[in-house]
């Protein structure tokens, strides 16, 4: 029978691989992290890296680091992509440069053993929904393989931005990959979906997360789905006239957005 590793134990050693930033304390942190993962389900996990992160805050970003193996061992990216997430808006970024966060999360796609891993960690910061890392998003989708660049489109929110959707339709408008593109349409329609119930946000984050007075997701608009559509309409109908192939996605994907059925 596996002995189930208690959850004090893996706060303890992802505090102090935080606390020493050495490669001992990083091997110990990530084996006792793999040994209790072993034995939890993923909700679990998830639950797990909130605590982690409502630590962080409280200690204004310092043990950031403590995140680290979420996103480098936990083997449901949906966990990665929520770590990669918090990572970014928690990193202790100067004033300078407040997106230093997602620049640091972008970096740690360039280990390229696990493209699947790599292309989570992006979808993380394409979570975010803040159109200013639009910028570091594309950069570092160009230097991606397609199946980490599907991995990406496919991470799943249960809020709908408008900078994503902004983001998503310039990538389609670009991409050759029949994988990647399949990925982004069908996340584009699910997106489309729950604009219907709970409408799209156009919305920046405060980076850091812990310097924020109040909620650090400010919601400058919130649009119902059909507010955005007019928005996205043209550029929803020039990809169904030159979407390539011959199986054509995109003409569902507009009329989702449209509201085909209501």
């Amino acid at each position: 029978m596996r002995t189930k590793t208690p959850a004090s134990d893996v706060i303890a050693t992802l505090i102090e691989y935080a606390k020493n930033l050495d490669a001992a304390s990083f091997d110990a942190a990530i084996d006792v992290y793999i040994a209790w993962g072993k034995t939890v389900n993923s909700q679990d996990r998830l639950l797990l890296c909130q605590a982690m992160n409502d630590v962080i805050i409280s200690h204004q970003g310092h043990g950031f680091q403590a995140l680290l193996p979420f996103i480098v061992v936990d083997p449901d990216l949906q966990v990665v992509a929520n770590a990669a997430l918090k990572t970014a808006v928690l990193f202790p970024a100067c004033h300078r440069d407040p997106l230093e966060g997602a620049r640091f999360v972008a970096r740690l796609t360039r280990v390229r053993e696990h493209p699947k891993r790599c292309g989570a960690i992006l979808g993380g910061l394409m979570l975010l929904g803040d159109e200013r890392l639009t910028p570091v998003i594309r950069e570092t989708w160009d230097c991606l393989p397609p199946e980490s660049r599907t991995e990406a489109a496919s991470r799943r929110s249960p809020f709908v931005f408008r900078a994503q959707v902004l983001l998503l339709i310039d990538l389609l408008e670009q991409e050759a990959d029949d994988c990647v593109y399949r990925a982004i349409t069908d996340t584009m329609g699910n997106l489309a979906l729950k604009a219907q119930k709970c409408g799209v946000f156009d919305a920046e984050r405060v980076f850091p997360a812990w310097r924020a007075i109040g909620d650090p997701l400010v919601v400058r608009e919130h649009f119902s789905r059909a507010e955005f559509a007019s928005e996205i309409v043209d550029q929803l109908d020039h990809l169904c006239e030159t979407e390539p192939g011959a199986e054509k996605l995109m003409p569902l994907v507009s009329l989702l957005w449209k509201g085909f059925g209501e």
